[in-house]
This record gives C-alpha cells, sequence and structure tokens, in this order.
C-alpha cells in the first residue's frame, strides 16, 4: 500500500511542476520567450562531448523533447519563481545556464556558479543577461564568495557527488544562507536504501542517491528546519 502510495504521489508531483511549465507558457509573455529561447539550443550547439553531456543537459536535446522531460526540467525552476522574487538569489552548479537565464528577471541579484569551463563558456555567450552573474566556483567553497543569500537553488546537483562531498555541499549552504532563507533541491530521494542503491547502479554519474532519512539528517544536522518534500523530486528547507 505504501509503495503505491508513494507512486501516486511521485506521478502528482511530477505533473505538479509540469503545470508550472504551463501556466507560464500561457499567462506569461516574457517567461514564454525566454522557454523557446532555452529551447532554440541542443546537443549540436554545445561543446561538448558525448559524455559531458550526460552532466550538462540542455532541455532542447532531442531525448528530452522526445521524451516531455524538458517540461519538467524547466517547470522545477519555474517553481522557484515564487520563492525568488526580489531576493539575493544563488544558483549552484548552474551548468549550461538555461535555468538561471529563465528566472533571471524576478530576482534581486542572481549570482549563478559552475566549476565547468566549457559550461560557463556556453552560459554567458547565450544568456546575455545583466540580471545574471556567471562565476567559476566550487560548490564545496561557496562560504568564500563572502555573500550572503536568502534562496539557494541545487537542481541535478547533490546526487553527483561522493557522500561525504554532499556533506561539505550542504554544510558551505547553510554558511551562505540568511536566516529564514530557503534552500531547494531537486534530485531525486527515495524512500528506502534498496531503492537508493538500485538508482546509483542506474547512472554512472550519481555516486551516492540520499534518500529522504539521509537527507533530514543531514539538513537538520545544518539548521535547517521546515523540511518539505514534493513526491521525491524537490526538497525545500528553511534555515534556522
Amino acid at each position: 500500500m505504501t509503495n503505491c502510495y508513494n507512486k501516486v504521489i511521485n506521478i502528482i508531483s511530477k505533473r505538479y511542476f509540469q503545470i508550472h511549465y504551463y501556466y507560464y507558457m500561457l499567462v506569461n509573455k516574457k517567461i514564454r520567450s525566454k522557454i523557446r529561447d532555452v529551447l532554440k539550443f541542443n546537443e549540436t550547439d554545445i561543446n561538448l562531448s558525448s559524455y559531458e553531456q550526460e552532466e550538462q543537459a540542455l532541455p532542447g536535446m532531442h531525448k528530452y523533447l522526445q521524451s516531455g522531460w524538458y517540461k519538467y526540467m524547466i517547470g522545477r525552476y519555474l517553481f522557484s519563481l515564487k520563492f525568488v522574487r526580489n531576493k539575493l538569489v544563488l544558483d549552484t552548479a548552474c551548468g549550461l545556464g538555461w535555468g538561471s537565464y529563465l528566472i533571471s528577471d524576478y530576482p534581486k541579484y542572481l549570482m549563478s556558479v559552475d566549476i565547468d569551463d566549457k559550461s560557463l563558456d556556453f552560459a554567458k555567450k547565450q544568456w546575455k543577461s545583466n540580471e545574471i552573474e556567471f562565476k567559476k566556483m566550487s560548490i564545496l567553497e561557496l562560504s568564500k564568495l563572502n555573500t550572503n543569500f536568502d534562496v539557494v537553488l541545487s537542481y541535478e546537483v547533490i546526487e553527483h557527488l561522493e557522500y561525504y562531498d554532499g556533506l561539505t555541499y550542504v554544510n558551505e549552504v547553510s554558511k551562505v544562507l540568511n536566516s529564514k532563507g530557503i534552500f531547494i533541491l531537486s534530485p531525486y530521494f527515495p524512500d528506502n536504501e534498496k531503492d537508493a542503491r538500485m538508482a546509483e547502479k542506474k547512472n554512472k554519474f550519481h555516486p551516492h542517491i540520499y534518500t529522504k532519512n539521509e537527507m533530514n539528517s543531514i539538513l537538520q544536522k545544518n539548521d535547517f528546519s521546515r523540511i518539505k518534500y514534493y513526491g521525491d523530486l524537490i526538497i525545500r528547507a528553511e534555515k534556522l
């Protein structure tokens, strides 16, 4: 019964983020234009090997367009709009920068960091916005920024880290978040160890999949509370 319930919740949560895609496409002309800008680019437009493309994804890549997954990818960023408006925002491991571009008109200030030069070069070239500061930075050294933020975004990040690096990352996020700040994470958070280990075997780029219990413990140890899950796909936590 529990497994069936979780499956239903996850289906609903995926559609919930897809609804954000449809909603903004319908009612927000500026976001609609930006979505179209993002979807113009596919795997032929980036100077990355097929191996690197597994790590750095664009919603406009053919496999995501064909499967419809691009709506979920975009919808997750649009979900953040209700939290980032007029806030100081940090987008961690921003990759090719398309997500930062989508939301860039809403924050008071938006810094988007990544460690990969190719990805940052693409982001700076394609998303010409005065509203984004792209910066090369390790997400394991965020405290070196000497800047505090109201919102930290983490889309498809922590599952790409080894376990202890993941702990460091959350700790670094906590250091740069203001009190009452919001931390939004979106990889896959299964309910149990068995599902987590199975998921690791399916993707060589995911060295550690964190269960909900693991994430609860890690977040609480780093002064996060009001932890809310949206299915297995997104966590929103508030800094004490």
